[in-house]
């Protein structure tokens, strides 16, 4: 069955498409019939749009990978944010209820519990480091 369409184009200069966007084609292959040019165009327009949908998809999906990884690191560090208020709060009672008027920091002194506690912390994150690589390699 043959359907019959007139169509009319803006002219060429108007806009890079309709006309001009058909002449391109018409140059490179001379011999074609028109409605085949078209359905080419049809064609290669239908397989980019299927193209794009595959990428939208195909996005979605990595954005969905990205979030679940990123999801723990945030729980994580909003944990480690509340208990630094925390402690900032009690060294406030602490300095206040003990009057003391000049500071001395870890520059000048560090105490051997305090560098207990960084060893501590510092063992804490490499264990936790440690776990995470074995899961990551468990998980390939």
């Amino acid at each position: 069955m043959v359907i019959r369409k007139e169509i009319r184009f803006r002219d060429q200069h108007e806009t890079p498409y309709g006309i001009a966007y058909l002449n391109k084609f018409i140059e490179q292959e001379p011999t074609q019939p028109l409605h085949r040019i078209l359905e080419t165009i049809f064609e290669e327009h239908d397989r980019l749009t299927s193209i794009q949908a595959y990428y939208e998809l195909a996005n979605q999906n990595l954005l969905s990978e990205i979030e679940k990884l990123f999801k723990p690191t945030q729980l994580r560090s909003g944990y480690t944010e509340k208990n630094v208020r925390i402690l900032l709060e009690l060294w406030n009672t602490y300095l206040f209820n003990s009057d003391l008027k000049k500071i001395l920091t870890t520059d000048d002194f560090l105490t051997n519990i305090l560098k207990e506690a960084r060893e501590k912390v510092n063992h804490d994150i490499a264990k936790t480091r440690a776990k995470k690589l074995e899961f990551d390699r468990l998980n390939e």
